[in-house]
C-alpha cells in the first residue's frame, strides 16, 4: 500500500464507512443466502422475484465498492481544503462518485422495493388493492429512471462536474436535486405500508392474529426508517459544500438504506428454516395441553394425521373461516408465498401443530372451546 498524501494528524472520520461497508455486506450475504437456501427447501422453482433480489444483492455491493473507493482513493473523510493541498486528483474521484454513487443507491433501493409488491400482487385479490401496487411499482420505476437520468446528467458535459475549465459548461442546482430525490423515497415507503392494512383487518380471524400478520407485513417498509434519517441529513446539510467530510454521512447512509431494503425482502421467505423450531416448540406445547385438559374438542392440536376434526383443507377451499372464500385464498397464499411446499401444507395440517401466522411464532386457538371454532379451524 502507498503511503498516504496527507500529513500525520489531518482530521479523518471516514473509518466509520469502512466498518459499515463491512458489516452490512456480511449481512446482505447472509440473509440473502438463507433466503436461496428456505427456497431450496421449500423446493420453489426460481421465480422473478429471486433474480431481482440476486439484482437488488448485486446492485447493494456496487454501491458499497464505490464507498470503499471513495474513502480510499477518493479523498471522503478529509476536509476538501486537505484534499486540494495534498491530493488534489482525489477530487476528480470524488466528483464522480457522486454520479455513480447516486446511480448505485437509486437503483438498489428501487429492485427490493418491487419484489415486496410482487408479493402483495401473490396474495391479495382486491381489485384496489392490486390497482395500488401496480400504481406503486410504476412509481417507483419512474422515479427510480427519472434519479438515474437526472444522476447522469446533473452537468452538461458531465465531465464539466470535475473539470470547471470546460466552457459552456452548466450544472444543475446539485444539492436540491439529492435532497429532493430522496423523498419519493420515503413517500413510497408509506404507501407500502399502509397497503395490506385493510385487507388484514378485514379477516374474520382474531386480533392477535391480525396484529402478527401487520407486523409481518410492515418488516417490508422498515426501510422507510432509513429513507428517512437520509431525507433529513440532506436537508440539514449540504453534500457538495466541504462534500469530501460531509460526504462521509451520506455515503454510509446510502449503504444501510439499500441494505435495509434488501433484508426487508428477504425476511417473508424465511417460514421453512423456522419451521422446525417451531414444530418442536408447539408440539411440546401441545403434548403440555393433552396433559392438562383432556377433553378440549374441536381442535385437534398434536394429533396424528388421521385426526384432522376441527380442520379443513384449504386446498379445497372448505375452511370454515367466518366470512367469504377469498379469506381462505389469503390466507393460503400467505402461506405458499413463504416457501412452503404442498407436501408439507399436508403435513402441517395433519399435525395441528402449525399454522399460517408460523413465521411469527403464533399459535391461537388452543384452550378453548367448540364455541369458537370459526378461526381455529384455518391452518
Amino acid at each position: 500500500m502507498s503511503p498516504s498524501p496527507y500529513p500525520e494528524g489531518t482530521p479523518y472520520c471516514g473509518e466509520i464507512v469502512l466498518y459499515i461497508a463491512v458489516s452490512f455486506s456480511v449481512l446482505e450475504t447472509i440473509f440473502v443466502a438463507l433466503r436461496y437456501w428456505a427456497q431450496y427447501l421449500a423446493r420453489k422453482p426460481f421465480g422473478i422475484d429471486d433474480g431481482l433480489i440476486l439484482l437488488a444483492y448485486l446492485l447493494c455491493t456496487a454501491g458499497t465498492a464505490v464507498a470503499l473507493v471513495g474513502i480510499t482513493t477518493g479523498g471522503i473523510g478529509y476536509h476538501v481544503v486537505d484534499v486540494a493541498v495534498y491530493n488534489p486528483t482525489a477530487l476528480i474521484l470524488w466528483a464522480k462518485i457522486l454520479v455513480i454513487g447516486a446511480i448505485t443507491y437509486t437503483n438498489a433501493c428501487c429492485v427490493p422495493k418491487i419484489v415486496i409488491l410482487c408479493l402483495y400482487l401473490r396474495i391479495f385479490t382486491g381489485k384496489y388493492s392490486r390497482l395500488t401496487c401496480y400504481i406503486l411499482i410504476s412509481v417507483i420505476l419512474s422515479v427510480a429512471v427519472a434519479d438515474t437520468i437526472a444522476a447522469a446528467v446533473m452537468c452538461l458535459p458531465l465531465n464539466y462536474l470535475w473539470d470547471k475549465s470546460i466552457p459552456g459548461g452548466k450544472c444543475v442546482n446539485i444539492p436540491a436535486l439529492y435532497r429532493y430525490g430522496s423523498l419519493p423515497n420515503a413517500v413510497t415507503d408509506i404507501f407500502i405500508l399502509v397497503v395490506p392494512i385493510p385487507t388484514v383487518w378485514r379477516l374474520q380471524v382474531e386480533m392477535k392474529v391480525k396484529i402478527g400478520l401487520t407486523i409481518t407485513f410492515a418488516t417490508g417498509s422498515i426501510g422507510m426508517i432509513t429513507s428517512i434519517v437520509r431525507c433529513v441529513e440532506f436537508f440539514t446539510h449540504n453534500p457538495v459544500e466541504d462534500g469530501t467530510w460531509n460526504g462521509v454521512r451520506f455515503l454510509y447512509w446510502s449503504i444501510i438504506e439499500p441494505a435495509v431494503y434488501l433484508i426487508a425482502a428477504c425476511l417473508p421467505c424465511y417460514r421453512p428454516l423456522i419451521k422446525p423450531f417451531t414444530r418442536k416448540l408447539n408440539g411440546s406445547l401441545a403434548t403440555r395441553e393433552r396433559t392438562n385438559s383432556k377433553h378440549i374438542s374441536g381442535y385437534g392440536l398434536g394429533t396424528k394425521s388421521g385426526d384432522r376434526s376441527g380442520f379443513e383443507d384449504l386446498e379445497s377451499g372448505t375452511g370454515t373461516v367466518t366470512g367469504k372464500g377469498t379469506e381462505d385464498y389469503i390466507l393460503k397464499e400467505i402461506r405458499i408465498t413463504t416457501s412452503v411446499r404442498e407436501s408439507d401444507e399436508e403435513s402441517l395440517v395433519g399435525n395441528g401443530n402449525v399454522n399460517f401466522v408460523e413465521a411469527m411464532g403464533q399459535r391461537y386457538g388452543e384452550g378453548e372451546g367448540e364455541g369458537k371454532r370459526s378461526r381455529g379451524d384455518i391452518m
